[in-house]
């Protein structure tokens, strides 16, 4: 309809204008699981949603949350668009990543995210990536089967922030 199409017009202006990022707010969940493997020897790697042109903003919003690991060289942000001008769809961009990370040698103990439709992605294309869903309401109702056996990590209590 005409309103869902300006409602969408909208959302998009409002979401991808980086002075927005403000009011994207960590998830708990993930810092905690980001913290507790790095105090066992983990290096992290952010791979995110978030195209490439909001690097600067997405790199300091890290920072300054404290998330482990956070420089340039452990951020990565999908492009906008391919070579062929196409959106980057972002559950096959962070499996083509992440087997990227593995070509180069490099072991990933985990894929942590709160999308169950990356989780989904990643399942059936890297067998051998373990992958720990983040509960969070973002696509908790979706449609999305991840496998069986996937760890949900819920963090209820406050002292995960």
């Amino acid at each position: 309809s005409d309103v869902a199409k300006a409602f969408q017009a909208s959302w998009n202006d409002f979401f991808w204008d980086p002075a927005s990022l403000v009011f994207d707010a960590p998830i708990p969940s993930t810092l905690a699981i980001a913290r507790a493997a790095a105090l066992r020897g983990a290096r992290q790697i952010y791979l995110t949603c978030r195209h490439d042109t909001y690097f600067a903003e997405t790199l300091k919003q890290l920072q300054r949350v404290g998330a482990p690991d956070a420089c340039a060289q452990n951020l990565i942000c999908k492009p906008t668009v391919d070579s062929d001008g196409k959106p980057v769809f972002t559950p096959p961009y962070k499996a083509q990543e992440l087997r990227r990370i593995i070509e180069s040698g490099t072991t990933i103990a985990f894929f942590a995210t709160e999308g169950r439709r990356d989780v989904s992605h990643v399942q059936s294309v890297l067998k051998n990536v373990e992958c720990v869903l983040l509960d969070h309401p973002f696509e908790r109702d979706a449609p999305f089967q991840v496998a069986k056996n996937t760890p949900i990590l819920s963090f209820t209590r406050s002292t995960c922030s």
